[in-house]
């Protein structure tokens, strides 16, 4: 009863003390499930958490949210820069932490927020080079149409170029998806969980 008593006290005053990192992580990813998130976010934001929360350990530093601080965090990106990590994972492993700690402070399981001043590295800028038409074309006769594989290779590189799919949008087409009056493709489950039409 006095354990109780004192967990309520701990969420009237807006901090759950003993709130560890995975009880927090459960909660907040559930509630990207219960607003309908797509599995690939969810997931994706799970593979942050779980990068954040190895780097923390790794350091010895404390994982339990209420007591990580900004100087704690930005330790852990530094350590990230210092494996050698691209600024584009960083980048996305900041914002999992920002959203994560906005839920924790929305819900009224912590008080200060630790990422408030952490940013994110400024990517660099890349050019990506289109392939030519000479390109494309060498491509495409690398594989062998008498065959079953090579002609299945060369139908999804053609998907590929005429619709700008990704490989995930692809590899889940099944035959109903394929509308070949209308000369189009079915994505229910695009990026976002969008249904398109390509």
């Amino acid at each position: 009863m006095a354990k109780r008593r004192t967990r309520i006290k701990d969420d009237i005053d807006g901090y759950q003390k003993n709130l560890s990192w995975d009880e927090a992580v459960e909660q907040f990813l559930n509630s990207m499930r219960i607003k309908g998130l797509a599995y690939h976010t969810v997931r994706w934001h799970d593979e942050n958490l779980k990068a954040i929360v190895k780097a923390l350990r790794l350091k010895e530093l404390p994982t339990d949210p209420g007591m990580i601080s900004e100087a704690m965090l930005k330790d852990v990106v530094l350590k990230m820069i210092n494996d050698g990590l691209s600024p584009t994972t960083i980048n996305h492993r900041v914002r999992t932490m920002k959203k994560f700690f906005e839920f924790l402070i929305g819900e009224k399981m912590l008080v200060n927020n630790p990422t408030v001043k952490l940013e994110r590295k400024k990517p660099k800028s890349t050019i990506i080079q289109a392939f030519n038409e000479q390109q494309l074309n060498a491509l495409l006769k690398q594989t062998n149409k008498n065959r079953f594989v090579g002609f299945r290779d060369y139908t999804i590189m053609l998907i590929f170029l005429d619709t700008g799919i990704r490989l995930s949008e692809l590899v889940n087409i099944q035959l109903n998806h394929v509308k070949l009056a209308d000369s189009e493709i079915v994505i229910p489950h695009g990026k976002g969980d969008k249904h398109r039409r390509v």
